[in-house]
Order: structure tokens, then C-alpha cells, then sequence
């Protein structure tokens, strides 16, 4: 099974530092602003995507919006120190259906796995990369097709 693959996105680099070491031992990815996250998520796959939410020049909630207008289905977890109840109003509100956790800062680490384990629970499955197949030319030769 491949590993699990964590975009974390937050604009502080002692948290988002403290914060990968604790994810360990996914594969995390950490970047500082949500504007790099969006580029970063049309390379490559993720499998959950943690962020803060206050940010500047895109915010968090600006993230999970603009990944759902494109159709990224990755579930998002916020882990803010702004009011947990206007973090949820403000998520209800947007319809941001790929919300899935909102945490506090800060977080204890067995919260953050059980969280995270939540999350993998309620995402659809990574489909694996397509492998070439075999194919037989009408000269008998052997062939790939991508």
C-alpha cells in the first residue's frame, strides 16, 4: 500500500514544522502559503490536505473553495487558532463539503492522529497510477499501450 501523502499548508514554520513531525510517518509536504498549495495540487496527488485558516494572500477557506470549484477531491482539515464555532459557521456557510475536521491550535498529538485517521476513513480511494499493458501488434510483436 502507498504511503499516505499530507499536504500541510500553514504560514507559520515553527507549527508547520512541530506539525510534520508529528504526522510522521506519512508523507508530508509543507508549504507556506495557499496559493503554492493550489499549484502544488495540480502536480500531484494528496490524500488529505491539512491547512490553517487565517492566511494571507488566500486563506484557508479560500483553499478548500477554490479545490472544490476545480473538482480536487481531497478532504481538508483546518487546524486554526481563530473560534472553532466561527471556523464551522464560516465552512457551513461557503458549502465547503470537503471540510472534513476542524481542529484547534494548538493540537495534542493524539488528537491530531485520531483526526487524521477520521479523515482517511471518509475519503474515496487514491486510484494507483495505470501500468502499461501488453499488447500483440498484427505482427505478432509485442507492444505497450500507455
Amino acid at each position: 500500500m502507498a504511503a499516505s501523502r499530507i499536504l500541510l499548508v500553514d504560514d507559520d514554520p515553527v507549527f508547520r514544522a512541530a506539525l510534520a513531525r508529528m504526522l510522521k510517518p506519512h508523507v508530508v509536504i509543507e508549504l507556506g502559503a495557499a496559493t503554492a498549495a493550489l499549484a502544488q495540487i495540480a502536480l500531484e496527488p494528496f490524500d488529505l490536505v491539512i491547512s490553517d485558516v487565517r492566511m494571507w494572500p488566500m486563506d484557508g477557506a479560500e483553499l478548500a473553495a477554490d479545490m472544490q470549484r476545480h473538482r480536487h477531491d481531497v478532504p481538508v482539515m483546518f487546524i486554526t487558532g481563530a473560534d472553532l464555532a466561527d471556523v464551522r459557521t464560516m465552512a457551513d456557510d461557503l458549502l465547503l463539503r470537503n471540510v472534513v475536521e476542524i481542529l484547534a491550535k494548538p493540537v495534542a498529538q493524539h488528537e491530531l492522529e485520531l483526526a487524521v485517521a477520521r479523515a482517511f476513513a471518509a475519503r474515496p480511494r487514491r486510484k494507483p497510477p495505470a501500468r502499461p499493458v501488453a499488447l500483440a501488434h498484427s505482427d505478432g510483436q509485442p507492444g505497450t499501450r500507455p
